[in-house]
């Protein structure tokens, strides 16, 4: 397979009726629903100049409210895995229009639906992070992200360039271990 760009944010289309949906091989194929960032490739139209800076992520533990606080934490309040919270900070140039416009895009992702009910009931949302690869996930039948929450930068008199803070939720099943680690 052929990757395009160092790290990507992409959409299961809704005519989609498989119950895995890989990273797009070619970005011309769904340019609606792909977001590539750091693209270096030749000839690319379908997203210059879109950069990702920093990534972070948080997972929270479920913890059952402990009556006793100096005491020990019964089992039955440990409730294991709650969330995985990715923050995905970046800027887009040139976002003004042009065949290719990444505000309205993500504009339209968090206004339609984030998961598709027969096939992804978690999350239609995936990601690949070059530098961060172990939160990269493909959605599929048993889990996905959701785009959660988006922001929108205007910094200074700059007019050629927005930035961006973008935070997908982890939804669906964990999944096993695949030797020390989960492997999505």
């Amino acid at each position: 397979m052929t990757v395009y760009g160092t790290s990507a944010i992409w959409r299961v289309p809704d005519d989609n009726t498989s119950s895995s949906f890989p990273e797009p091989t070619s970005p011309y194929d769904i340019s609606d629903d792909m977001i590539l960032f750091n693209d270096i490739s030749a000839g690319n139209t379908v997203s210059p100049d879109s950069y990702i800076f920093n990534n972070s992520a948080s997972m929270i533990s479920a913890l059952a409210v402990n009556e006793n606080p100096g005491g020990k934490v019964d089992p039955a309040q440990d409730c294991g895995f709650e969330s995985l919270i990715v923050t995905v900070v970046g800027a887009v140039q040139f976002p003004d229009g042009g065949s290719y416009d990444a505000l309205q895009r993500m504009k339209t992702w968090l206004i339609e639906a984030k998961t598709i009910s027969q096939y992804y009931p978690y999350g239609r949302f995936g990601l690949r992070l070059q530098k961060m690869p172990q939160l990269n996930l493909t959605p599929k039948a048993e889990r996905g992200y959701i785009l959660h929450n988006l922001q929108w930068i205007q910094e200074g008199e700059s007019v050629s360039k927005l930035s961006f803070v973008a935070t997908l939720r982890f939804n669906g099943v964990v999944g096993a271990k695949i030797g020390d680690y989960y492997i999505w």
